[in-house]
């Protein structure tokens, strides 16, 4: 993706901010125990920032911001890293944000009136931390360069514009 006009770049600004805070909490899991509450809370909120740029926000009609970006806009992204993308949109879409019955499962025993349930943890789904990690790196660094050159073309061709005006005027 090449940034064509201010709305991306809005957009990709705002999505910088969520990876880098996106890496942030992955960063702090480590200082945690793997199966500790902090490391949990850490990890899901990761996700979810990770996740928020490619979410739909709500549209308000007099805005013409762009409401997400698509993980294909970035280049370079491995099966793998594909693959994780995949996995942690869903987590966020259907384990963290909203509780789909297949991954918080309850019953009733008719005859007794016990209610069975299984409650989801992230921490069961062993997410990569090093792979996520990695993946966050790509996506700011390719954020940062895309800025950059959308910032440097503007400029450049603001200083064209001057120039002919000067000449003609």
């Amino acid at each position: 993706m090449t940034i064509q006009n201010n709305d991306q770049l809005h957009r990709l600004s705002i999505s910088l901010h969520d990876f880098e805070d996106a890496m942030r909490f992955l960063t702090e899991t480590l200082q945690h125990n793997a199966s500790s509450v902090l490391h949990e809370a850490l990890l899901i909120a990761a996700i979810i920032y990770f996740a928020r740029p490619f979410s739909h926000n709500s549209h308000d009609k007099r805005s013409k911001d762009i409401s997400k970006i698509a993980i294909d806009s970035f280049t370079d992204i491995s099966p793998a890293e594909r693959t994780l993308y995949d996995d942690l949109i869903k987590f966020r879409n259907k384990c963290l944000a909203h509780a789909e019955f297949q991954y918080y499962p309850t019953s009733v025993n008719e005859k007794t009136g016990v209610i069975r349930g299984r409650r989801f943890s992230i921490l069961d789904s062993h997410i990569d931390i090093k792979a996520f990690n990695v993946l966050l790196e790509k996506l700011i660094n390719q954020a940062h360069n895309k800025r950059a050159d959308y910032t440097f073309a503007l400029k450049k061709h603001n200083k064209g514009n001057t120039a002919d005006r000067q000449r003609s005027g």
